[in-house]
């Protein structure tokens, strides 16, 4: 123990009493030993008091160690600050055992001040519910095997975020590469590739490991020496040509095979994204299948490589409908309706001219402005002849039954002594520039109706496609995803629906512009038929809101915790700030009609271009019998009449 001043000094003082008592009776020879004794204990009380005792010595070391602990691992989370700021922190395993865990805990909570939870071995749930943008992990690992499945469940959907493992296994600690690499491995199952390992004396000897599988998996030991490397580097930035494992759908114009000095290529829409976006990131696009020309690759094959575990990004077409298959797929990459597109219908008889062109609003409003006029010309003549004295023999009604009547009355000539009215003149000029305008709209209308037909209206429901005998062709596959949307409220449409058992068919009909249905589409397919109907001298569809779904999103689908994840939406939002969507789409077309793939119209006249005939007039025929019938009927009934009523007249007189 250590030996206090005060302690001396009373042994001091003891001793020096004892020499007082036997003072007399000792020679001088003893008092210089006593002096002698006395220089000794001194010296050896100051030894005794300089020099600390074992305790005391290791809790000095101990405190001096633990700020040196908490400097280093200050300056290693502010470095990985640096490089990339993360919103919050994820502490899992046991505090009390870690006190690693604690300091970090220590410099989130006083230096970093970020939002932290804390999760036992005991308690694990998704926190992607909690922190869905950049998080840091911080796991205290115990027994890998046991508790890496556990730390996957929670960081579902952020295991592509930053993770540091905190080994308390031996095997970290004796930097065990078989260990180390079996460790890895199992976190490239789990599909964490931003991972990295630290022991216990991290903050001692700097060396911490990592790995990457790109190209090929290798086990990475790295020393923090000048602090100048990253310590999570973006591992996607350059993928050191690694093979991205694809499938094409094959669904038309967006995936499509052909072959190209005797090997498979994929081209397609979907294929020029991937292909773009893996020049990219230095990668090359690979296929866990071998694909011929003429198969087709239905959606069931590429869902079960992709719980498999054997495609990275497919080229599946998907409609981002529902939340999950947003967690699982892609930024969109459009963003469109899924409408009817329906054929353009021509009206080729007068009849149907006649009734479009007199539609009720404007029947009415002719009939209005006509009667309106009449009774209002009426009246001025009415009024005219009582300021002259004058009485006005008829009514109204003759003015709209006799012909006669209205030009004798309202006619320009008029008798002597009638007084003009400002008002009539105003009137009469008014209505003749009406009918003027009514005249030449009709006449307008009726001679283009002639060289050029007029279109129907755009169909807006069901009922006006089923009015002009149209019936909305899809297959029974497109008609089951359908059904997923609308539930039950879609049987009210099945009777407009032809249903087809598979999708090239309905795909060939919409290709080779068969007029005789209408189809669903989006957007994008609505491009490659406005493309395919520039042969033609006309078009044949039209774009009608009649909707399946509005704003619809579409996405690659990716597997769960996919890692090209956050590279792929970031190509993705440049590819649309840059605004080559449309372009790569024009490409696209040019491509498949280069190859083939998609046959380009060039369609000769047909008889929606051709001026109407006779045939088209053929109901005035019916009509000027029906009027040739009634006039004879009447004809001869006044002539029975009359040859009736001349006796009776002889006789009278």
């Amino acid at each position: 123990m250590r030996v206090t001043l005060a302690e001396f000094n009373l042994n001091y003082l003891s001793l020096s009493s004892a020499h007082d008592i036997t003072r007399n009776s000792n020679s001088i020879k003893e008092k210089v030993m006593d002096f002698n004794a006395i220089i000794i204990l001194v010296l050896l009380s100051a030894v005794i008091v300089t020099q600390p005792c074992p305790m005391g010595d290791a809790t000095t070391i101990k405190s001096i160690m633990k700020m040196e602990r908490v400097k280093f691992y200050q300056k290693f989370m502010a470095k990985i600050w640096a490089e990339e700021r993360f919103e919050s922190c994820l502490l899992y395993g046991d505090l009390q055992a870690s006190e690693t865990l604690q300091i970090l805990l220590q410099i989130l909570f006083e230096d970093l001040s970020t939002p932290i939870l804390l999760q036992t071995t005991n308690s694990s749930f998704q926190i992607a519910n909690i922190f869905n943008r950049n998080v840091l992990s911080l796991v205290r690992l115990e027994d890998f095997e046991r508790e890496l499945p556990k730390i996957g469940a929670t960081l579902e959907l952020l295991r592509q975020k930053r993770i540091i493992l905190i080994g308390g296994e031996q095997q970290v600690t004796n930097a065990d590469d078989q260990y180390l690499t079996k460790l890895f491995r199992l976190c490239e199952t789990k599909k964490m590739l931003n991972v990295l390992v630290v022991d216990g004396d991290f903050w001692q000897t700097e060396t911490y490991y990592s790995y990457t599988i790109f190209p090929h998996f290798r086990l990475e030991r790295k020393h923090l020496e000048t602090w100048n490397d990253l310590v999570f580097p973006p591992r996607l930035s350059n993928l050191h040509g690694y093979g991205i494992r694809t499938l094409p759908d094959l669904t038309a114009a967006w995936t499509f095979l052909y072959l190209q000095d005797g090997r498979v290529k994929v081209g397609g829409y979907l294929s020029c994204l991937l292909t773009i976006f893996a020049e990219t990131i230095n990668a090359s696009l690979i296929y866990p299948m071998q694909v011929r020309v003429g198969e087709i690759i239905n959606s069931t094959t590429i869902d079960n490589f992709m719980q498999n575990n054997l495609l990275d990004i497919p080229m599946k077409h998907i409609f981002l409908e529902t939340a999950n298959t947003i967690d699982m797929s892609s930024r969109p990459y459009g963003i469109s309706d899924i409408c009817i597109v329906a054929p353009v219908v021509w009206y080729h008889s007068v009849t149907d001219f006649l009734l479009t062109y007199f539609d009720g609003k404007f029947s009415a409003l002719i009939f209005i402005s006509y009667f309106t006029t009449i009774i209002l010309l009426h009246l001025c003549i009415r009024l005219r002849r009582l300021r002259a004295g004058r009485p006005l023999h008829g009514c109204i009604l003759a003015s709209y039954l006799e012909p006669s009547y209205m030009a004798f009355n309202y006619g320009p000539a008029q008798p002597r002594g009638v007084q003009s009215l400002v008002t009539l003149k105003i009137l009469i000029s008014l209505s003749l520039v009406w009918f003027l305008c009514i005249q030449t709209h009709y006449a307008a209308n009726l001679k283009t109706y002639v060289t050029k037909p007029v279109e129907m209206p755009v169909p807006k429901s069901w009922e006006d496609l089923n009015n002009v005998g149209i019936k909305v062709m899809m297959s029974r596959h497109f008609y089951s995803y359908k059904r997923f949307w609308c539930y039950e409220s879609c049987a009210r449409y099945e009777r407009f629906l032809k249903i087809s058992e598979s999708q090239e068919i309905t795909r060939k009909y919409m290709e080779s512009l068969n007029t005789s249905y209408a189809y669903p589409t989006d957007l994008f397919t609505w491009h490659f038929i406005k493309f395919n109907m520039r042969s033609l001298s006309q078009r044949v569809f039209r774009w009608t809101d009649i909707c399946l779904k509005r704003q619809t999103l579409q996405g690659f689908l990716l597997p769960p915790n996919s890692a090209f994840k956050d590279s792929l939406d970031l190509f993705l939002t440049r590819i649309a700030d840059s605004g080559l969507a449309n372009h790569w789409i024009e490409v696209t077309y040019a491509e498949a009609v280069r190859l083939k793939k998609i046959n380009k119209l060039a369609f000769a006249n047909r008889d929606w271009t051709q001026p109407i005939g006779m045939k088209s007039i053929s109901f005035m025929w019916s009509m000027f019998a029906f009027g040739w019938t009634i006039a004879l009927a009447v004809f001869i009934c006044e002539i029975a009449l009359a040859h009736w009523k001349k006796p009776l007249t002889r006789r009278n007189k």
